[in-house]
């Protein structure tokens, strides 16, 4: 009898053997899938700071341009310069296109937020994203002198877990005299 009593108390302990293990590995699982959820979070975050940042860069050099075309169409017009009007004005269009194809093909940003941006374009446009000009001088027209521009981290989530926000403020002469950056 007593051989029999031993030998069911050695399946116990391996019982017990195998039951730590389980937990022991099980929690070293959690943690392993916490830590690869946090650094996907962490990827994610850093794609959509590139993404701005890349925006921002994009979006000042898109305004210093349309400001010194815009300084050209409002000179006086002779005659002479009818053509050279016409020419400013094709190259103006032609830096909108050149702003709103690569605000899409920006390698950081998903298409959805690429298609936000384009509700915060600084200059007025039409339906057709073409742009808007005075009636006076050709000009276009700029939208407000400061705006606020808001990106969500939302890649492939549908909560966003932070923001950024941006201020553009421009003063008469059409240039970016100030950009701040905050995440929240």
């Amino acid at each position: 009898m007593n051989y029999n009593r031993y030998c069911h108390e050695h399946g116990n302990v391996t019982f017990l053997s195998l039951l730590c293990i389980f937990s022991i590995s099980s929690l070293f699982l959690l943690l392993v899938l916490k830590m690869q959820k946090t650094s996907d979070a962490l990827i994610l975050r850093a794609k959509t700071y590139l993404c701005f940042k890349y925006y921002l860069n994009q979006t000042r050099s898109y305004i210093q341009n349309i400001a010194a075309q815009n300084l050209i169409l409002s000179q006086p017009i002779d005659q002479l310069k009818k053509i050279g009007l016409e020419n400013a004005q094709m190259a103006q269009n032609k830096t909108h296109a050149t702003y709103l194809k690569r605000l899409q093909t920006n390698r950081y940003c998903p298409s959805t937020q690429s298609t936000s941006f384009m509700s915060t374009l600084p200059y007025k446009t039409n339906s057709l994203l073409q742009l808007v000009r005075d009636k006076a001088d050709s000009t276009t027209i700029l939208r407000k002198s400061k705006w606020n521009i808001f990106l969500p981290s939302s890649h492939f989530t549908l909560q966003a877990t932070f923001f950024l926000q941006n201020r553009f403020h421009t003063v008469p002469s059409l240039k970016v005299v100030e950009t701040k950056t905050k995440a929240w």
